[in-house]
């Protein structure tokens, strides 16, 4: 099995899951720093837990830019999961922009 059709496999699974129990999902627009936002917004809602994406960028680019995913995880008060792109989506994506 490749690492592509694992990763299907395993997004069909988590679908098939979350259909299946009693999850609710809700997206919001808010304006001000991200970092700050996430973390108020989770605490104003009372989440059971806050899901993000990560662009997964080096230590050079992380330090200048700062790292979103990295500051929730460190200062939410409920679970944080930090989804990372797989490594070879992260070059069609950027090859496909041209």
């Amino acid at each position: 099995m490749t690492p592509s059709s694992s990763s299907t496999l395993n997004r069909r699974r988590l679908s098939t899951q979350l259909s299946t129990e009693q999850v609710k999902v809700e997206t919001r627009m808010e304006m001000g720093d991200p970092r700050d936002v996430i973390c108020d917004v989770a605490e104003k809602m009372g989440v059971d837990m806050v899901v993000l994406g990560s662009h997964g960028y080096g230590l050079i680019k992380r330090a200048f830019l700062g790292s979103v995913s990295n500051h929730v995880a460190q200062k939410s008060n409920c679970p944080v999961l930090i989804v990372k792109r797989p490594k070879n989506s992260a070059s069609t994506t950027s090859s496909s922009r041209g």
